[in-house]
């Protein structure tokens, strides 16, 4: 669905970057997305990824409420 980039301190957004944490949430229509935080080597943000299982646009941008863990089984980016 998309993402964007962070330039961090450094300036390098080149090297490898791992995915440090995730999380499931339920946009106002019900329908899941999935957000990636991931850095390079240094350990510093280069990217929040972010996708919605329908590929629709994300209608609200996700709150600390919305982003407790959905219930089990649920957050499989299956509808």
């Amino acid at each position: 669905m998309g993402s964007f980039q962070i330039t961090p301190p450094s300036g390098d957004v080149r090297v490898t970057w791992f995915t440090v944490a995730e999380r499931w949430y339920r946009d106002s229509d019900g329908v899941e997305l999935f957000l990636a935080l991931n850095l390079n080597e240094a350990r510093e943000p280069v990217e929040v990824d972010i996708w919605k299982v329908d590929s629709a646009p994300m209608l609200r941008p996700p709150t600390a409420l919305a982003l407790q863990r959905l219930p089990p089984g649920e957050g499989t980016g299956r509808p």
